[in-house]
């Protein structure tokens, strides 16, 4: 599951503090100011591209495959702070460690470190940090995404960060019937009713489980967003 995966990049991070995309959240509601504070906006010459989640003061967790396209850091930053990606507190990447055995359809998962002072959490209902879901998510247990992925409302991703709390944990054998080439052992498989879910813009956000982080935004069925078929999160 999500834990197994993350464990060796959490591992660096303790104890070395050197050390396809898509886009929400259809079926979601408006978050609320203070409701996700750990997630954050990335940003490609300062347009939404994914999502992410702070775990640490300097360190961002997210999806391997948002950094495919152009490996030249400047041209990224992290948006914190703000419900409105725009509005956030804008922050440098000074590194990017994808999972060592990551491919495009396996262990999509990477961390990134911020440059400078790192994440101020004196405010915590703007920005703090997420515990890790480290135990086996039960078959059946509710699960909530985040996200600035593109909705039935409109043709551009929103503003305001969207929720759903229509998910729930699938057999991961459901998913490889559908998905190919998928490691069951590294994923969550998110089932949902026609017209919720992920899209295009969420990859990197965050799965919720009991208030912890128990997932990464990875993967939507190719035939389009909110169809009957699960979403993938590692």
């Amino acid at each position: 599951m999500f834990y197994s995966t993350i464990l060796i990049l959490v591992f660096l991070i303790c104890n070395s503090l050197t050390i396809p995309i898509i886009n929400l959240t259809y079926g979601g509601k408006n978050a609320k100011e203070g409701q996700f504070p750990h997630h954050v906006s990335i940003l490609y010459e300062d347009e939404h591209i994914c999502g992410g989640s702070i775990i640490h003061k300097y360190w961002v967790l997210t999806a391997a495959h948002c950094f495919d396209g152009d490996s030249n850091l400047k041209n990224y930053k992290i948006s914190a702070g703000s419900v409105m990606y725009k509005n956030g507190i804008k922050y440098k990447i000074l590194k990017y460690i994808p999972h060592e055995n990551y491919t495009f359809d396996k262990n999509d998962i990477a961390l990134i470190k911020i440059s400078g002072a790192g994440f101020s959490f004196k405010n915590p209902q703007k920005i703090n940090k997420i515990k890790l879901m480290l135990n086996e998510i039960p078959i059946g247990a509710k699960i909530i995404i985040s996200g600035w992925g593109y909705n039935n409302k409109s043709e551009e991703p929103p503003d305001h960060l969207q929720f759903s709390d229509k998910l729930v944990n699938d057999k991961a054998d459901n998913c490889d019937e559908i998905y190919e080439n998928l490691n069951k052992r590294n994923i969550l498989c998110l089932k949902h009713d026609m017209g919720i879910g992920a899209c295009y813009g969420d990859s990197g956000g965050p799965a919720h489980y009991k208030g912890k982080l128990a997932g990464v935004a990875n993967a939507v069925y190719a035939t389009g967003c909110a169809t009957e078929n699960p979403d993938i999160y590692n």
